[in-house]
């Protein structure tokens, strides 16, 4: 079994770095979504991260086969580890992982911290911080909260953290009853914003469309024909 970084040139001079995997008799590549420019100023922190992945991989690959996690994995720094984790997590709510692990770097004030340098204590920090410090209002604290025990998983799930840093950390938010209440739109009100002209038809039929069926707009965006 062996995990190569492979560098393919592009036609722009640029390279894009992959995975060459051997595993169990077969071979394929990976797309690392990584591409080094000419001239790239962040080369080293991009392969650097290329380098990570790739240790992960082979963490994933030998999994069942050792019982010890190699200790490049287990010092990997959270820069790095939080990178890796983004650049492949699929789901919609990206947008709120990356506010609140941008929120943990102002937290921490510590650009090599290592994953398994956080403890309950310093989550038990960061959640007074998320409540009292960062300037958040309503259930934004507690949204960030949850999203960042995201990325703690992970790192549990591939042998980084021993256990939930978590696990014994209740979360309270002190704002929970000066969270902000919906504004609901009359029956009326629909009517005058329906007989209103705006610049931007699509978003104006996209917004009714929504007022009376209740989809958001992730459903909206995805709404075919077939689905009526």
């Amino acid at each position: 079994m062996s995990v190569n970084i492979y560098k393919r040139p592009l036609k722009s001079g640029a390279t894009a770095l992959y995975l060459d995997i051997r595993h169990d008799g077969k071979r394929w590549r990976e797309s690392l979504k990584i591409i080094i420019y000419k001239g790239d100023e962040n080369r080293g922190e991009k392969m650097q991260l290329a380098r990570d992945v790739r240790t992960m991989k082979e963490m994933q690959l030998l999994k069942g086969e050792i019982d010890q996690i190699p200790d490049d994995i287990k010092n990997i720094s959270f820069q790095n580890f939080q990178e890796s984790f983004l650049q492949k997590y699929p789901k919609k709510d990206m947008r709120i992982i990356k506010a609140s692990v941008l929120q943990f770097l102002i937290f921490s004030k510590n650009k090599s911290l290592r994953v398994r340098d956080i403890t309950p204590i310093m989550m038990r920090d960061f959640m007074y911080y998320l409540n009292h410090d960062a300037g958040l209002s309503g259930e934004t604290a507690h949204n960030y909260w949850t999203r960042f025990k995201k990325l703690l998983k992970d790192a549990k799930l591939r042998g980084i953290l021993d256990k939930m840093p978590t696990d014994e950390i209740r979360f309270e938010n002190p704002s929970k009853n000066d969270t902000l209440k919906k504004s609901v739109l009359t029956a009326e009100e629909l009517q005058v914003l329906a007989n209103t002209p705006c610049g931007n038809q699509e978003v104006k039929r996209a917004f009714l469309l929504s007022c009376f069926t209740s989809l958001g707009l992730a459903e909206i965006r995805d709404l075919k024909w077939t689905d009526i």
